[in-house]
């Protein structure tokens, strides 16, 4: 079951962070810009993974992009969002996109939990923000649904589970 956390995922022991992104290049804004500042690497693969595509980057969508950024912590960047802006009345978010990229994440944790040490094999925790549901305008309610639906199809050993953080500063 997806557990809701209070507290900073930056400053968490998750060893997997999850985040949505857009196709443009662009990490100015929410936990995107956090993670840009304290993981520049993070955004630096992120740039340059955009730019080596033509300007219609919308075949990125779903696409998961993972940097580890020490021994123990790899930040994947879930390409769920063609565009970005702040008009309330959009849902930048794609879904689809969110559930391939998110599937593609679980995955890729499935397979090197196995070789880690980090964490028992009984689970594999990913922490992420309300992915989606800030600036991009997405309902928790559906993202719940997906990271559940996620859960349920990666219950074999390692389990995963989601962990969303709420910052309660």
């Amino acid at each position: 079951m997806v557990k809701i956390v209070k507290g900073d995922l930056l400053k968490s022991d998750c060893q997997y962070i999850a985040h949505g992104v857009n196709c443009q290049g662009v990490m100015n804004s929410g936990i995107a810009k956090q993670i840009r500042n304290k993981y520049l690497i993070v955004y630096d693969r992120y740039k340059r993974y955009v730019d080596t595509y033509p300007k219609d980057n919308s075949h990125l969508l779903g696409v998961m992009l993972p940097v580890p950024v020490d021994t123990n912590r790899v930040v994947f960047n879930v390409f769920s969002q063609y565009k970005y802006g702040r008009d309330s009345s959009i849902r930048y978010v794609n879904y689809a996109a969110l559930i391939t990229g998110l599937e593609n994440v679980a995955t890729f944790v499935s397979d090197h939990a196995w070789y880690s040490t980090y964490h028992s094999f009984d689970n594999a925790i990913i922490g992420l923000p309300w992915i989606g549901c800030g600036l991009a305008n997405g309902e928790k309610s559906v993202v719940l649904e997906i990271l559940e639906l996620i859960e349920r199809n990666f219950s074999n050993i390692p389990k995963i589970e989601f962990h969303i953080y709420e910052f309660d500063g």
